[in-house]
């Protein structure tokens, strides 16, 4: 950069390995990742991973689930550099990703340069439309879990997720249509309830902005009900 010292990375640690491809050795670092932070928060990787959703932005490729802490980890060339808590917008998550754009510290135990070509809020966002999609019977959604997405597999932490998820949706709500009741709009003021046996998980609502694209997918209407 101009007016600064160049910082030199040493890139053996990127040098992919002799017959494995670039895409398989990101996928299993990614994977890996993953599962290494699930061990770590003692959710059992086999069962966490199962809710785990692959995610895609400009040279970024990374995997996001339900989890009990919530975490991001950036990998580069397959390397982790980071691992970093942060404010989530819905329940908890672990957002593992392997990110080209990043230029790691010259010891890889950090990062130099970002270009911030995403957010974990948008992946957030993203698994959670998804999970509800895939509960709802979705094909295209229940493809994204490996076609296994049920109530009753959810698990604790799954479940655990979406309370929270919708808690946090129902407050952001609330909160934009406060700010709209600023500016002389009236928007009802949504109330989000989760409940229900293990077999029959139930989302209900009271009020909804059809122009949301999360309250869009959960179909909400007045006085509706819906059975997950």
């Amino acid at each position: 950069m101009l007016g600064r010292e160049p910082i030199w990375v040493p890139y053996e640690r990127g040098i992919v390995e002799p017959g494995v491809s670039w895409a398989t050795r990101r996928g299993r670092a990614v994977r890996e990742a993953l599962d290494e932070r699930l061990r770590r928060q003692r959710e059992a990787a086999g069962s966490g991973s199962r809710l785990a959703l692959v995610f895609e932005r400009p040279g970024v490729r990374g995997l996001v689930v339900p989890a009990t802490q919530t975490e991001r980890v950036v990998l580069h060339a397959g390397r982790v550099v980071t691992t970093e808590l942060f404010a989530r917008r819905f329940g908890p998550v672990i957002v593992v990703a392997d990110d080209e754009t990043v230029v790691p510290s010259p010891d890889w135990r950090g990062v130099s340069w970002s270009g911030r070509t995403w957010a974990p809020p948008s992946v957030e966002y993203e698994l959670l439309v998804t999970l509800v999609a895939a509960l709802e019977g979705d094909a295209s959604a229940l493809a994204a879990f490996g076609g296994d997405v049920r109530p009753a597999s959810l698990g604790v932490v799954g479940r655990s997720y979406l309370a929270l998820s919708f808690a946090a949706l129902e407050q952001e709500l609330n909160e934009e249509a406060d700010e709209a009741a600023g500016t002389g709009w009236t928007v009802g003021k949504p109330q989000i309830r989760l409940s229900g046996a293990t077999d029959d998980l139930r989302l209900a609502i009271t009020t909804a902005d059809q122009t949301d694209p999360l309250t869009a997918r959960l179909r909400l209407g007045e006085q509706r009900r819906l059975s997950l």
